[in-house]
């Protein structure tokens, strides 16, 4: 029966969380990445020139976008810093 089948999807979702380690998650690593970059000999960051057409569909997505990372990472960029 139905009953029967979401009480045992119930007791499987219960055993497979009681499983789960409790307290802080084990540590992540990953190679380092950043500044060092920028100090190696003959490196420049990289430039995708945008024709003002490109720019300005650039602008509009952003502002437009209910993407909330989208407006984390660039909804207070000011008009002046996209025109460079």
């Amino acid at each position: 029966s139905d009953s029967s089948d979401d009480n045992e999807a119930v007791r499987r979702a219960v055993h497979a969380a009681s499983r789960r380690p409790v307290g802080r998650r084990a540590g992540v690593s990953a190679e380092a990445w950043g500044a060092h970059a920028s100090e190696a000999p003959g490196w420049t960051p990289p430039v995708y020139e945008k024709t003002p057409e490109e720019r300005r569909q650039v602008c509009e997505i952003i502002r437009t976008s209910h993407d909330s990372k989208l407006q984390i990472m660039f909804g207070a960029i000011s008009a002046e810093t996209f025109d460079k």
